[in-house]
């Protein structure tokens, strides 16, 4: 999206249920999470996301600027495995919420302000694919290994 333009300008930009219509699916908690990842995500990669679209790569440290922010454990479908995460030091995302109520909403919500910028899905595609596949196919005891060696410094 162009920095010049809001998105309250543009007509049907955001769903109805962020331009006040009333959802009996989505909360409160959907509406902060949604604000958290649009906050975070549009300053840094909205004016950029086209460039890197057209270069064919984002810079080599935008895996580490959205892991030290907290916004790789999103890339997780939902439900998330708080036990694991838990016992590596991860007891919640950006923004407060907790591991137990990220549910499948806010996961569709992280995945669409994401895609929402160009140059992004591909940083993205390479985490949702590294993410699944760790997570199916490892144990309890690897995965335990795998977070603490590789998200504790971004946590604590």
């Amino acid at each position: 999206m162009d920095s010049k333009h809001s998105e309250a300008s543009v007509p049907f930009a955001d769903p109805p249920w962020l331009n006040g219509i009333p959802s009996p699916y989505y909360t409160d908690s959907h509406r902060r999470w949604q604000k958290t990842c649009r906050s975070f995500i549009e300053p840094y990669f909205g004016q950029h996301g086209l460039a890197w679209e057209k270069a064919g790569h984002a810079p080599p440290d935008l895996f580490l600027k959205f892991a030290q922010a907290g916004f790789i454990v999103p890339n997780l479908p939902a439900p998330l495995p708080v036990k694991e995460l838990q016992s590596a030091g991860i007891h919640e995302l950006p923004g407060g919420l907790k591991l137990e109520e990220f549910d499948y909403l806010h996961y569709a919500i992280y995945t669409t302000e994401v895609r929402h910028f160009r140059g992004l899905n591909s940083l993205t595609r390479y985490v949702d694919i590294s993410l699944r596949t760790v997570g199916s196919s490892f144990c309890d005891h690897s995965w335990d290994r795998l977070w603490s060696a590789s998200h504790s410094q971004f946590w604590k």
